[in-house]
């Protein structure tokens, strides 16, 4: 196994606070491993649940990032009203769980229950830099309108997240999955577009149509786990302080590093401190109006 600063993957991933800060982010969500093994359909509400996971997929020897849903789903509820599940969660014998896969393809959408917005500023051709700058100034704008969120390094660029119950509340108010995703996308959108945010991730077809920019927002979207393994970059995806972003040295993204110099014990995401209504506000400022196409996006359906 491959040794970055004398620690390896297995021993990061059994370093308790790591776990503990792991398993307290997907609750409710559907985790996936994907690199040289590809797992959909995890679920693991405590760490019991989780380590099996990571054992029986051989995560502690094989390349995989470990990633969740912007999605929350009512696991318990769906468990519990169909039979195809025995247990509460998806079996390891490949032929029932081949089964429940498919259930949960085909009824993701029933069991939904929130999801978050996740800006992704893409570090391309490894300019992380350029990631931060661009970045920072949609973080500023955050912090200038008290809007609460998070910030993480993906490994090579940034992350910011911003939960379901700091949307607008069009967004939150919304029953019909598809025009919810469909204004997050907007948003999305809007967003690089009123900032000319080059490296945010927006999802931009081979095709360069604009009508399909944001197709990776939908239902299953996956997301960097905070406190993962990069297994590009050999980085954790650590959650980062003010401090530690506006005088970013990628050092601190060493294992090694994380584990002499910073204390994970209950460290959590460092979500910014903000009011409910503080996005809203910031939206309406800038001139993003995400419903502006609401009738459209009735008529599209699934295709949203």
């Amino acid at each position: 196994m491959k040794i970055i600063n004398n620690i390896t993957r297995e021993q990061w991933y059994r370093t308790k606070s790591v776990i503990f800060e792991i398993v307290k982010q997907i609750r409710n969500r559907e985790v996936g491993f994907l690199g040289e093994t590809l797992v959909r359909c995890v679920v693991a509400p405590d760490v019991y649940s989780f380590e099996p996971n990571l054992k029986r997929f051989n995560i502690y020897e094989k390349k995989a990032n470990i990633y969740k849903t912007l999605a929350k789903f009512d696991f318990k509820i769906m468990f519990a009203q169909n039979y195809i599940f025995d247990k509460n969660c998806f079996s390891f014998s490949y032929g029932l769980r081949k089964k429940q896969m498919n259930f949960f393809n085909d009824n993701a959408d029933n069991y939904l229950i929130s999801y978050d917005l996740g800006l992704d500023f893409d570090a391309h051709e490894g300019n992380t830099e350029k990631a931060r700058k661009e970045c920072c100034i949609f973080k500023d704008e955050l912090d200038r309108y008290k809007v609460p969120y998070s910030l993480k390094s993906s490994g090579s660029g940034f992350h910011i997240d911003i939960k379901h119950e700091n949307l607008p509340e069009a967004v939150r108010e919304e029953k019909n999955i598809n025009m919810k995703i469909g204004y997050i996308r907007e948003i999305v959108k809007q967003i690089y577009d009123i900032y000319g945010l080059k490296t945010l991730d927006i999802g931009i077809d081979d095709n360069d149509d604009e009508s399909n920019w944001g197709y990776f927002y939908d239902t299953r979207r996956l997301w960097k786990v905070a406190y993962s393994w990069d297994i590009k970059t050999d980085n954790i995806a650590l959650p980062l302080s003010d401090d530690q972003f506006n005088n970013f040295n990628s050092k601190i993204l060493k294992p090694d590093y994380i584990i002499k110099n910073i204390n994970l014990f209950n460290r959590g995401l460092l979500e910014r401190e903000g009011k409910q209504d503080a996005f809203e506000n910031m939206l309406n400022d800038i001139g993003v109006n995400f419903e502006q196409n609401s009738e459209m996006r009735k008529l599209q359906g699934k295709n949203v």
